[in-house]
């Protein structure tokens, strides 16, 4: 597989081709390797395989990664060996082969936000857990209208929720949730325009984190929403099997590539700007093309169509 067969679209990020993104998320896996000592480990949404072995290579006893997309999973096995660790195909929501109160950690990065039945996942998971063990998600932190936009513009991002959200479903499983601020070199810091040349020195070491509340995911800069939640409920205070998801603010799942008009009445602003930009775009590109066949009628006909078309919207 080339990276670009594997990333299906930059979807998803592989050690084939290492840039910024690739080791923004292998650092999440770099900051768990703390949990991983003498640990069964279970990695959900282990995608082409990356950072799985990192687990496994940090004392665990054994690692499971599954992901659901068949192809990954072949990648991941051919390139990515451990006497420790295994792949399985398998989705996030079909864990009930796996045995129950047998994992000490299970992790799940840049992977719940696709998967439509939460309060599901989060009952199996809590099912498989030991009592003593922890669950790491790593999520989109979407904490304004922009970022919203850019998660609905995904049309793979079933999920589009805030860290409230996101802690106050964890809630309803586990009794000690901690927050954790994803950073560049500090706490706060952005990904700046270096990070992403082909000469930068960014690695996964490069990234920091730091354990905060919910309301500083708010106010401060995060790469990722992270939570490591522990102390599972009893079962009596799970909610039912038929629950149905309550939401604290204006996050909401929504089938797959579906843009609500309110919502895209309500962000209208950034719909427009993505829309008018994408244009511009289109004119530059057909006057270049024009221009270099020398067509001159054929130019000003089509600037003067396109001209058109940016004022009206």
């Amino acid at each position: 597989w080339s990276a670009e067969e594997i990333s299906e679209g930059g979807e998803r990020v592989s050690h084939l081709h290492k840039d910024w993104a690739f080791y923004g998320h292998l650092s999440i896996y770099d900051f768990a390797t703390q949990f991983c000592k003498d640990a069964y480990v279970l990695d959900v949404g282990s995608g082409a395989g990356y950072g799985t072995p990192c687990l496994a290579d940090a004392g665990a006893h054994y690692v499971i990664g599954i992901d659901s997309n068949e192809k990954a999973v072949a990648f991941s096995k051919y390139h990515f060996k451990r006497p420790n660790l295994e792949f399985q195909e398998m989705s996030a929501e079909k864990m009930h082969d796996l045995p129950p109160r047998h994992f000490d950690f299970i992790y799940t990065s840049n992977t719940l936000e696709h998967v439509a039945d939460i309060p599901g996942f989060l009952r199996i998971a809590w099912s498989l857990l030991k009592p003593t063990g922890a669950l790491l998600v790593a999520v989109p932190p979407i904490t304004d209208e922009r970022l919203q936009y850019l998660n609905i513009i995904n049309p793979h991002c079933l999920n589009v929720w805030s860290p409230r959200q996101w802690y106050s479903v964890l809630d309803r499983f586990f009794s000690d949730i901690t927050p954790y601020l994803h950073g560049v070199e500090k706490i706060g810091a952005f990904l700046r325009p270096e990070h992403m040349t082909t000469g930068s020195t960014l690695t996964e070491k490069s990234f920091v984190f730091a354990p905060a509340t919910v309301d500083d995911m708010y106010s401060v800069f995060t790469v990722t929403a992270i939570f490591v939640a522990r102390g599972p409920r009893t079962e009596s205070a799970l909610p039912s099997k038929n629950y149905q998801l309550e939401f604290v603010d204006e996050s909401f799942t929504r089938p797959h590539g579906y843009i609500d008009p309110e919502i895209r009445k309500r962000l209208g602003k950034y719909f427009e700007e993505a829309e008018e930009t994408s244009m511009r775009k289109l004119l530059r590109s057909a006057i270049t093309m024009l221009h270099t066949r020398r067509s001159l009628a054929m130019l000003i006909e089509t600037a003067r169509f396109v001209s058109k078309k940016l004022s009206i919207r």
